[in-house]
């Protein structure tokens, strides 16, 4: 969510729920999602702040919510591309 532009660190589980009970707007959030478009800053923030828990593991989460799941194996995957892309300068087209 915070790679989307919804929240910051510390957001409340209340808040999060509603978010995620807007499928029509998670799916068009990540459609029209462009990682190179995004500051380092916020992927280190997620990278520093999420990916190095060992709990942050797409197995561990989806046994807790399957939507869960799957937006973690998209945050991963996301973040491989855009740091393929920068460390490579391969050409895309959205």
């Amino acid at each position: 969510m915070i790679m989307l532009g919804e929240t910051e660190n510390g957001e409340d589980s209340v808040s999060i729920v509603k978010w995620l009970r807007n499928p029509g707007r998670i799916k068009c959030k990540i459609v029209c999602y462009d990682p190179l478009c995004e500051t380092e800053d916020k992927f280190e923030n997620v990278s520093s702040n999420f990916f190095t828990l060992p709990e942050y593991n797409v197995d561990t989460i989806s046994r807790k919510s399957k939507v869960a799941g799957l937006l973690c194996r998209w945050t991963l995957a996301v973040t491989r591309y855009r740091e393929f892309v920068t460390r490579t300068n391969f050409p895309y087209k959205v």
